[in-house]
């Protein structure tokens, strides 16, 4: 009876381990996945093109921003250069007075180009999204032969 028993245990033993041991990805329920978006070609292009649009008018709002402080610095600069000018008259013809006005007209295009850097690059434009019907016109063009009438 005592060989039974460590039979019984044993096999037991081995099953208890057995499942402890086994993965866990056997036990787990694997979430079913997510429905994909069966937008039609056309949707899509409608919803790309109202971002477009939203895109545009942030970009001309940069661009008008851009222009601005471009101006500002464009008038700083005529400005400068004109006050070294009325300077350089009261002065006279002097050698004197055509180094000072160089000297101030440069240090005038030197401020003019530090703040034209500290704009930033210029604004890119968005990029309008291409319409189903270019894109597969525009397939079928390049693979189908021109056709001529004839009259």
């Amino acid at each position: 009876m005592h060989k039974g028993k460590a039979i019984v245990s044993s096999l037991s033993l081995v099953i208890s381990l057995s499942l402890y041991f086994t993965p866990a990805s056997f036990a787990e329920v694997k979430p079913s996945p997510s429905p994909t978006s069966t937008l039609s070609p056309t949707q899509i292009y409608i919803n790309n093109m109202q971002a477009f649009k939203k895109d545009i008018k942030s970009y001309e709002l940069v661009v008008k921003e851009y222009e601005r402080g471009l101006r500002k610095i464009s008038i700083e600069f005529m400005q400068a250069i004109i006050k070294a000018g009325e300077d350089s008259k009261l002065l006279g013809r002097s050698a004197a007075s055509k180094a000072s006005h160089s000297a101030a007209c440069a240090a005038a295009a030197k401020i003019r180009d530090e703040a034209v850097a500290s704009l930033g690059p210029e604004p890119e434009p968005p990029i309008a999204p291409l319409s189903p019907l270019k894109a597969s016109t525009s397939k079928s063009a390049t693979t189908s032969p021109s056709k001529s009438k004839n009259n």
